[in-house]
């Protein structure tokens, strides 16, 4: 059962707080992803995989390419309508690119090798996404692909790619190593759900961070875990962890943040719970969802 809601009350410092609690999450969140392509470079070693432009272009020429289009939506388009309508938006896509010879190389490429059996040319896609975002990078564009294969059945699968923005690029030390960060945010409308807060390859390519992965960390798994009182009503995981997530944070954030996001844990904690509350009525056929909720709660 759950409490009526009270209305928040609203505060000129309130995205402020919120904003140290996931620029805090942020920080350890990637500064863990570091340590890992950090250490031991010598055994991760070089990246193998090699990639040579078909064409000679400039950055000019990637630049008349409307790649913001291309990944915010083309690319969900085509993931999102096969296989009903997989031709016209894979044509769509493809004229597109029409400016780039060697973006349209690897799109048929990655085509053929879906035509012919996904499950086959697993690792050709893997690669040729891998190639896209290497392109991409050379040519100086802040746009990347990450590729995803779902089973169906014992000989069937289907390929799919998410897409992603850069908005931060930069070198990070952590200790003596100086390492490429990434920050990234979605940007396609799929609804694959975001599995990973960040990854690492190799010493070379560093970390790259999913900010939109991180934010929701912040907001949905730790802001409600700040009120004490609430423990008996979490899950046992949570129960056993919230304890040590609100001495660190007390023990590291300002008292004046401390005091605002605990005093407000317990809004967010039942926001969430009547968010959770509506998409329990799945199961008795009702198709309304929230795909998210502000920090501020909605709007009656």
């Amino acid at each position: 059962m759950l409490p009526p809601l009270q209305p928040i009350a609203s505060t000129s410092n309130r995205l402020g707080f919120v904003g140290v609690l996931s620029g805090a999450v942020f920080t350890v969140v990637a500064m863990g992803i570091l340590a890992f392509a950090v250490q031991k470079p010598d055994q991760l070693g070089k990246n193998s995989r090699v990639y040579e432009a078909t064409v000679p272009v400039t950055q000019d020429t990637t630049a008349r390419v409307d790649l913001a289009r291309v990944h915010k939506k083309l690319w969900a388009n085509w993931v999102a309508a096969r296989p009903v309508n997989a031709v016209a938006d894979r044509e769509a896509l493809r004229d597109a690119l029409v400016q780039d010879p060697n973006l349209v190389d690897l799109f048929d490429r990655m085509m053929r090798a879906v035509d012919e059996g996904v499950t086959q040319h697993t690792d050709e896609l893997l690669y040729l996404v891998w190639a896209w975002n290497d392109y991409l990078d050379d040519q100086d564009q802040p746009w990347r692909l990450s590729a995803g294969v779902q089973l169906r059945g014992a000989e069937s699968a289907v390929f799919y790619v998410k897409a992603y923005e850069v908005i931060h690029d930069s070198q990070t030390w952590v200790g003596p190593h100086a390492t490429r960060t990434r920050v990234v945010r979605r940007v396609d409308d799929l609804n694959v759900v975001e599995g990973y807060l960040g990854l690492t390859s190799d010493h070379e390519q560093g970390a790259v961070v999913v900010a939109d992965r991180v934010s929701e960390l912040a907001l949905d798994r730790i802001w409600p875990l700040l009120d004490p009182e609430l423990d008996p009503k979490r899950s046992a995981l949570d129960t056993a962890f919230a304890p040590s997530i609100r001495d660190a944070l007390e023990a590291n954030l300002s008292a004046e943040v401390w005091t605002e996001l605990s005093e407000t844990s317990a809004d967010r904690f039942w926001l969430l719970a009547v968010v959770d509350a509506i998409h329990s009525r799945g199961a008795c056929g009702s198709t309304f969802r929230v795909s998210a909720m502000p920090f501020r709660g909605l709007a009656e």
